[in-house]
């Protein structure tokens, strides 16, 4: 069954006891939902109007999930994260692409997960046996990005390659990285920041953090197509980018 939240005031509450949704909708002009423990939905989630907010130490599991051009999420101000998971193929859709998710993790395997529009996130980790499909659309990352499962970033629905951006540290550990052709840019601000490509090869890779630094720990992969160190000291160690690299370290 479908689940309809329509209220025109702030303040409203969810506590499911552990219970789940099939379908959830939020759609009342003016309304705010806060969730106060753990929940999953089932089916699609959609956000028409309102906001919703994750809440503070509890989890959210969902599977399909829009937020429409009138609605806001909110991500949780604690621990909480953000799962999807399904064993149908999952769709993700910000229609203003600016809502922050928070930390979200793909799947409990196995999942896939397929971006219908550029997401914003805290960080993300794509579990061992689950995957996350990209289609040309961005991934806006203030932290980690760690790979367990497959991040595909090819380029099979918007139209414009893929850009990644990440304000963290990249691990590939066991997983799989597709670039497609993509451009993964790198822009933290603060120092020490690793990249692990588990022989999985950039295609485009660009440094531009003010007050960042980045050493890349492995050399298991093939060169990238190019490397731009705009801003931020990069220590490259044994990365195979010795003939790729253009741009002023520093």
């Amino acid at each position: 069954a479908k689940v309809f939240f329509t209220a025109t005031s702030t303040g409203k509450t969810i506590t499911t006891g552990d219970s789940a949704f099939s379908q959830l909708e939020f759609d009342g002009s003016g309304g705010q939902w806060t969730f106060l423990d753990s929940a999953t939905s089932t089916a699609t989630t959609t956000m028409t109007q309102g906001v919703v907010r994750h809440g503070g130490n509890n989890d959210l599991v969902l599977s399909s999930m829009t937020i429409q051009s009138n609605a806001t999420f909110t991500k949780a101000t604690g621990t909480g994260a953000l799962y999807f998971e399904d064993s149908e193929p999952i769709f993700i859709e910000d229609v203003n692409e600016t809502n922050n998710l928070g930390d979200v993790y793909i799947g409990f395997s196995p999942a896939t997960t397929n971006q219908n529009s550029d997401i914003v996130v805290d960080s993300l980790t794509v579990n061992s046996g689950d995957s996350h499909n990209t289609r040309g659309y961005e991934i806006d990352c203030a932290g980690d990005i760690t790979v367990y499962g497959t991040l595909n970033a090819t380029d099979n629905k918007e139209g414009d390659l893929t850009n990644i951006f990440v304000g963290g540290s990249w691990t590939v550990s066991g997983g799989i990285f597709t670039h497609g052709n993509s451009t993964t840019t790198f822009d933290a601000t603060s120092t020490n920041k690793t990249i692990t490509d588990g022989g999985y090869p950039f295609h485009n890779l660009m440094f531009n953090g003010v007050g960042g630094s980045w050493f890349y720990t492995d050399s298991t992969s093939t060169d990238p197509n190019s490397v731009t160190v705009q801003k931020g000291p990069t220590a490259f160690g044994k990365a195979k980018t010795a003939n790729k690299i253009s741009g002023i370290c520093g």
